[in-house]
């Protein structure tokens, strides 16, 4: 275990953090941002662990876990009171930030962070509908399962949109991961990756759905002025072939999807 060192408060000055290996922090003040950062040799999926103090209110949210890459671009970043598990993909190989910061009310309370990467990654991040696994195959370890959101044209403005997983007959914490946090495209990009971490055994089961949901969008809006958008995987049992693609959502045209 490593402990952090001020002043890391800025991405130039992040505090380098070995892969698989924890290291201790603790915001001074409100004001106060923590950066890290890690290096990724190939393109695939950042496995981010936080162990976050018990905080006095539990209906507060003290602390915001973001994911930059060297351009300063948000990723993802997740909200969260309690301990806090989830997967980020990256496109590529590089340098990437992780910002411990406050949300809401403040807790100064000492909390610890490790970052690896899933080893059995078998997937490319899709940059394009026709990249997508939605029909992923189980395997025998871990891995990670990638949603694209998707506009054929570059965006102009800045848009973002809070997701989440739910069970279908896929259960989390049996066959997948869950995964909740905001999903930020640039102006000038045309996509957003989202991965979701799936669990793999050696269990002869059935087919199994898992769904990924969409809300609060901003900059942006939802075709049919629905609330939430959702779309489904299904986890594929290894003995069985894949099945074409299926399940495409548009949003607001038909140049636009979520899959």
């Amino acid at each position: 275990m490593s402990t952090e060192f001020e002043n890391n408060n800025t991405l130039s000055a992040a505090n380098t953090l070995a892969l698989d290996t924890e290291i201790t922090g603790q915001l001074a003040a409100a004001s106060d941002e923590d950066y890290y950062k890690v290096n990724m040799t190939t393109a695939g999926s950042l496995h981010i662990v936080a162990d976050m103090p018990t905080p006095e209110h539990s209906f507060y949210n003290y602390f915001t876990l973001a994911i930059y890459d060297a351009n300063n671009t948000l990723l993802a970043q997740q909200v969260s009171n309690s301990d806090n598990t989830f997967d980020v993909g990256v496109p590529s190989a590089g340098d990437y930030y992780v910002k411990v910061s406050s949300a809401n009310e403040f807790d100064s309370g000492q909390y610890a962070l490790t970052v690896s990467t899933l080893n059995n990654e078998t997937e490319t991040i899709p940059t394009t509908p026709e990249e997508v696994i939605i029909n992923p195959k189980e395997g025998n370890s871990n891995y990670t399962n990638h949603f694209l959101l998707y506009t054929e044209n570059l965006l102009t403005n800045d848009v973002s949109v809070d997701y989440y997983t739910s069970n279908g007959t896929a259960i989390a914490g049996e066959d997948f991961v869950s995964a909740t946090g905001t999903l930020t495209i640039k102006a000038g990009e045309n996509s957003g990756v989202i991965g979701v971490e799936i669990i793999g055994d050696n269990i002869i089961e059935e087919d199994e759905t898992f769904f990924l949901n969409l809300v609060n969008p901003k900059g942006f809006s939802f075709s049919e002025n629905l609330s939430v958008l959702s779309t489904s995987h299904t986890i594929v049992n290894d003995d069985l072939s894949e099945r074409p693609l299926s399940n495409i959502i548009g949003v607001n045209d038909s140049s636009n999807e979520f899959i």
